[in-house]
């Protein structure tokens, strides 16, 4: 992570890039105002001719909860100022955080590129969606698998208030990992906590986020032909080896979407989780198949967390994932998959 320092240097050498249209003037370091210090501040000229003084704060990160704290104090520290507009500048500042400065009436600039300056008769506004200068270690801690089980309770059940040892054990997550992950996500406004108990403020735009981190490939995958070629039969005899043998599955994906929301006909391929390789082996002799690399009508997954088996469903007496696993699966599925999940997301989540 930058420092704040280095940032500064960043932002000395390329802010006249950054506003093309206006003419920078004098920039100044710590900038005293009475007796208050700004860690930046520079005077720009509109065109028509006015002066304004952009203070500005430097953040190291700037997460949507921490913009909106700051953007309060900030306003409060310039009210009595006249002339001047706050600017917050961090490396990179994305869509939520935007959302929530546009809000607050504060302007930003990053490294990345993104500019928003509001004020007068100025408008400027820069998008930058990609961030060249991301540290992903955060994200990659929280849609780890352990983690990532701590969403899916959350997502499950949408409306909930929960206590953060009630999580933990539901979840199966340590406390001090469950602390860890609520506190990211209260950090990025997707849950707020009230009378001790953690609430989803943002469930959908959660679930965006958690598959844009994922990918149903995170499981090891196992492909199959079947001599049984009706997918209907094929299933029957998945759901009679299970009660028979005790051998836990659920399906997923396609097959399994067919199932409590069909959408896509013709569905002729089975897929479905199993718990590891020695129950995958007994699976392969029972139903009697055989390891294809291209043609198969049945995939098999050894998934990427035993999370994956929370909060399964029954529907005609046939186990399937979560409605949260199986979109999150779907999600990046090659073969319709996105148009299967956003009718499971309109017609079974629902957020």
């Amino acid at each position: 992570m930058m420092t704040t320092k280095e940032i500064i240097q960043r932002i000395l050498k390329e802010l006249p890039f950054f506003l093309p249209a206006l003419k920078v003037g004098r920039i100044e370091v710590e900038k005293k105002i009475s007796d208050q210090v700004f860690d930046l501040a520079f005077k720009i000229k509109t065109k028509d001719r006015q002066e304004w003084l952009l203070l500005c704060e430097i953040k190291r990160l700037l997460q949507p909860r921490i913009a909106r704290e700051i953007s309060t104090r900030f306003k409060e520290r310039i009210a009595d100022l006249n002339g001047v507009y706050p600017v917050l500048i961090t490396t990179f500042i994305g869509e939520r955080t935007r959302e929530v400065l546009k809000k607050e009436g504060v302007g930003y600039l990053d490294l990345a590129g993104n500019c928003f300056l509001e004020f007068n008769n100025v408008y400027i506004e820069k998008i930058v969606d990609k961030n060249p200068l991301v540290d992903k270690r955060k994200l990659r801690t929280i849609f780890k698998p352990v983690s990532s089980r701590i969403l899916r309770v959350l997502l499950e059940e949408s409306k909930k208030g929960w206590k953060i040892l009630e999580l933990s054990r539901i979840a199966k997550v340590s406390l001090g990992q469950t602390s860890n992950v609520c506190r990211w996500l209260i950090d990025e406004e997707y849950i707020k906590k009230e009378q001790g108990a953690y609430y989803l403020t943002e469930p959908g735009k959660l679930l965006d986020e958690w598959c844009r981190n994922y990918t149903y490939a995170q499981n090891k995958i196992f492909t199959y032909y079947s001599f049984e070629q009706n997918l209907g039969k094929l299933i029957e005899k998945v759901v009679g080896i299970s009660e028979d043998k005790d051998l836990e599955y659920a399906l997923t994906l396609l097959s399994g979407a067919s199932i409590i929301a069909p959408f896509i006909r013709g569905i002729s391929s089975l897929q479905m989780y199993v718990t590891d390789s020695e129950r995958l082996s007994e699976w392969v002799s029972l139903l009697d198949l055989r390891p294809v690399e291209s043609g198969s009508n049945i995939s098999m997954y050894i998934p990427y967390d035993e999370g994956v088996f929370d909060k399964t469903q029954k529907a005609d007496d046939i186990n399937i994932v979560s409605n949260i696993q199986l979109y999150i699966d779907l999600c990046n599925y090659p073969a319709r998959g996105r148009e299967q999940a956003e009718f499971l997301r309109r017609e079974r989540i629902k957020f």
